[in-house]
């Protein structure tokens, strides 16, 4: 481990990939020591909070969780 406080803070850094159903991804970065549960519902009110379509029911918004990263040290994420 390149950080040997990373157990006395339980500081742990995220990266989600979620999608609104049939739209393109969106990269989340997240801080701290979350469950996978909390995380989940992170992204999927992020990107009902943030969607261009209009639906009559928000929950009716179905979010896609496409994966999950945990890191000891901060994630650098690289991509086209």
């Amino acid at each position: 481990m390149s950080d040997i406080n990373w157990t006395k803070t339980g500081i742990y850094y995220y990266v989600v990939v979620a999608r609104e159903e049939y739209k393109e991804e969106e990269v989340l970065y997240y801080q701290g020591d979350y469950s996978s549960k909390e995380l989940e519902e992170l992204a999927t009110e992020h990107v009902r909070e943030n969607t261009i379509m209009e639906y009559e029911n928000i929950e009716d918004c179905y979010v896609h969780i496409d994966f999950i990263f945990k890191s000891e040290t901060p994630i650098k994420w690289i991509y086209d």
